[in-house]
């Protein structure tokens, strides 16, 4: 039987790469006030100490995770941990965008506290990055769950078409044959 769809190893190396990109960049700096002194750190309340996307972070753990788990299951439990990844890219994107636009609301009112007209307060790359390795983390996922259950197990050979070369081949243990006169039974003479 011939394999169908994207092969399992390029999916998994981009999604994994893709949620710890998602990762990497939620944990650095997503809003910048422009007007700013300059070598001068963001200031925010004592609400929202951290200017980065906490809840994109946990999220993109939670994915890479599941990467994880990818390599050890199989069948309907695969596909589950699939969708469970699928969810939590989706979660991760929407929570990213929430906030980048609380932060940015939150550096405003920081700098109108502080007698300074909010300049241009904008998203840095690491934001877009965030985004960017978000989307196709969650693409990556979808495509996993869909093809989840046509992808080998680990340790399990990976079949392929007649027209690919010879099959795998596994030794099968010998069945015993019956021969009449051996063992048990009224055909075996009595002692």
């Amino acid at each position: 039987m011939a394999e169908s769809g994207p092969r399992m190893a390029p999916v998994w190396a981009s999604g994994a790469t893709s949620a710890a990109l998602t990762g990497w960049a939620a944990s650095r700096v997503a809003v910048v006030d422009a007007s700013a002194p300059t070598g001068a750190a963001p200031s925010f309340g004592l609400a929202d100490a951290a200017p980065h996307l906490p809840g994109t972070l946990a999220l993109s753990l939670v994915l890479l995770a599941c990467w994880g788990v990818l390599l050890v299951t199989h069948g309907r439990v695969r596909t589950l941990v699939a969708g469970l990844g699928a969810v939590a890219a989706t979660a991760a994107l929407a929570l990213a965008v929430l906030d980048a636009r609380h932060l940015r609301a939150d550096l405003a009112d920081a700098a109108s506290s502080q007698g300074r007209t909010p300049g241009e307060i904008g998203f840095t790359p690491w934001f877009w990055l965030a985004l960017v390795a978000g989307a196709t983390a969650r693409a990556l996922a979808l495509v996993a769950t869909r093809q989840a259950r046509r992808w080998p197990a680990m340790g399990e050979p990976v079949r392929r078409s007649r027209d690919a070369g010879p099959p795998c081949r596994r030794r099968r243990a010998r069945r015993p044959v019956a021969r009449p006169g051996r063992g048990c039974g009224p055909d075996r003479p009595g002692r």
